[in-house]
């Protein structure tokens, strides 16, 4: 099995790889730098897709989340990638690459963000992570459409995008460094230590390379900079390596009605703000840029509404029901059954502890010791067999009961 630092070291490796191949090949013409460095920048994004999504299947609880999130951020950059690249190519429409391509690298971006507040070393269901960080992903979309609306196409997207680019790189970096530094449980502070060390060695990569000079466009890529977009996804693929946390049972209140009122109300808020533009004539000249953004937005937010529902579906049982209800018989039903296998693999070493001190005291070589040691075992052996009574008698009742309703 692939070790955490194996894999942050192949990363690495192949990261400086890169870098020198750019330094040592005399740059190609500007048609076909994306057509080389394209593809071999995606590598990373690929290992860490395929180890998140492998991460995803063997997590439970809210580290599933955790990984799918991750994994969805991952194919986000690919997406970004391959729209750039066909922009190369001339085979599709430029202004349905170029929104596929911004989509793309900021849903890196949200997503990322988004996968590091769900914190999976907090015990929480699957369910409950992922219905939070779908909303937390509304939220981000709703932000991000305002920031494009009055900030962005205003400004044209030069100015004002620099410093929303270095302020989306440094979150990610933050929030990383944050968690690995405040977080003590095993393993998710490995977890945390390499997605710190790839964000961070990003932002710190971008930050030299902006103060020795400015960045480069798209095709000014093929140089060493490029290690800017490939060191996230070498900290996520050794991160996905790590052990898997701990499986935590229990009870956890289902996701509330009301926050659901509020994303789907927040799908109404970017057109009725384009209408009242375009109503009072407000700067009539960006008007089809802006509901271009409001157009985006919507599809967006419908999607994720889409999404949010099918984590947290409409009869989603409420607190109250929890207490005294179906859904809490069958949780406390699971819980006796999971009492009742602990009880029986306890039962047969405690028969066994028990019947050997009783054959050291029938010999004769008895001690206060082993005399302790036998009642000992007898008072766990009558624990265990009252615990295995309460289990069959709290498993028949809510059978019972389902039946008389």
């Amino acid at each position: 099995m692939l070790r955490p630092i194996s894999a942050f070291a192949a990363g690495v490796t192949y990261v400086l790889a890169y870098a020198c191949l750019t330094l040592v090949v005399p740059p190609p013409s500007a048609s076909l730098r994306p057509l080389i460095a394209l593809p071999l920048m995606a590598v990373p994004a690929v290992a860490a897709l395929a180890l998140a999504i492998r991460a995803a299947r063997s997590s439970h609880g809210g580290e599933r989340t955790f990984w799918r999130l991750f994994s969805l951020a991952c194919a986000a950059h690919l997406v970004s990638q391959a729209s750039f690249l066909l922009q190369s190519l001339r085979v599709a429409h430029t202004s349905l690459l170029v929104v596929g391509a911004h989509l793309g690298y900021y849903g890196f971006v949200v997503l990322s963000l988004v996968a590091l507040s769900v914190r999976p070393h907090r015990p929480r269901t699957s369910r409950v992570a992922t219905t939070a960080a779908v909303e937390w992903i509304m939220a981000a979309t709703g932000f991000y459409f305002l920031l494009f609306y009055f900030v962005m196409v205003p400004a044209g997207g030069r100015r004002a995008g620099l410093a929303i680019f270095t302020l989306q790189e440094a979150l990610p970096a933050a929030a990383a460094i944050v968690l690995a530094l405040n977080t003590r449980e095993a393993p998710f502070r490995s977890v945390y230590r390499a997605l710190a060390a790839g964000y961070g060695g990003a932002l710190l990569l971008n930050a030299i390379g902006n103060w020795l000079g400015p960045r480069g466009g798209l095709f000014l890529i093929f140089n060493p900079r490029d290690a800017v977009w490939m060191l996230p996804f070498v900290g996520i693929a050794a991160a996905a390596t790590c052990a898997r946390g701990p499986f935590w049972a229990g009870i956890t209140h289902a996701p509330g009605r009301g926050r659901g009122w509020l994303a789907a109300s927040a799908i109404v808020l970017p057109p009725l703000l384009d209408l009242s533009a375009r109503a009072i004539g407000w700067q009539p000249e960006l008007a089809a840029q802006r509901s271009q953004a409001t157009l985006v937005a919507v599809i967006l937010m419908s999607l994720l509404l889409a999404w949010r529902l099918r984590a947290a579906p409409a009869d989603a049982v409420t607190p109250a029901e929890l207490a005294d209800g179906p859904a809490a018989r069958a949780a406390r039903t699971a819980h006796l059954a999971f009492a009742s296998g602990v009880a029986h693999e306890l039962n047969n070493p405690l028969m066994a502890v028990a019947g050997w001190a009783e054959v050291v005291q029938v010999r004769g070589e008895a001690h206060p010791s082993v005399g302790r040691l036998v009642e000992a075992a007898r008072a766990a052996a009558d624990a265990v067999g009252r615990l295995q009574r309460v289990v069959q008698a709290g498993v028949v009742d809510p059978a019972r009961a389902g039946a008389d309703e």
